[in-house]
């Protein structure tokens, strides 16, 4: 398991350094936060001997993990990078993204789209076998779709749109991916 976190932080390390050069440098509080390796636990039984090391969940590492996959995810859907897709979401899922994505190309439709912020992520559940960890996403967002034409049919690209998304992980043991997204919703705007 130590393995894997190493392999998730070095994963969160490289999304941030792609992120920071395509969206530029991050100032104020977000500017300080860095991905934390978790320390080992050692696993007692009742004689007091150690019967495992296992790495400790780091909630904070997870979920600056998680908003940087959100944000690379709906970027990519927004452009229509389905090899980005593919990194980050479970076949399901993808598939649904993906047939979105040539809907919009065989229409001549484009999404104008910035990930403002996300104000708010938050861990709302967890599971074991398979580990699944469902996150909360408060995001602002800009998003238009616009036909062939320039024309809007939905959206608004001078309005900051306040979303709510709720998307599960699952833990994968593959070379490719770690965490895996299997569940997206989207939720009423909020205040």
């Amino acid at each position: 398991m130590h393995a894997e976190w190493i392999i998730l932080t070095v994963v969160a390390c490289v999304i941030i350094s792609k992120l920071m050069s395509v969206l530029g440098k991050e100032s104020g509080p977000m500017a300080q936060v860095k991905p934390v390796m978790a320390r080992p636990v050692m696993i007692l039984n009742k004689k007091n001997v150690a019967i495992k090391d296992v790495a400790a969940f780091d909630e904070q590492g997870f979920l600056l993990f998680a908003r940087l996959v959100f944000g690379s995810v709906v970027e990519a859907f927004a452009s229509g990078r389905k090899e980005t897709l593919q990194m980050w979401l479970a076949k399901p899922v993808l598939d649904a993204f993906t047939k979105d994505i040539d809907r919009r190309q065989k229409l001549g439709q484009k999404v104008e789209f910035s990930l403002i912020s996300i104000p708010s992520a938050k861990i709302i559940a967890k599971k074991d076998n398979p580990l699944t960890i469902t996150v909360a996403f408060d995001s602002e967002q800009v998003n238009a779709l616009k036909d062939k034409d320039g024309r809007v049919l939905e959206g608004d690209p001078l309005i900051i749109s306040k979303l709510k998304d709720v998307w599960t992980f699952e833990a994968r043991n593959s070379v490719k991916a770690m965490w895996v997204v299997t569940e997206t919703h989207s939720e009423v705007a909020y205040a």
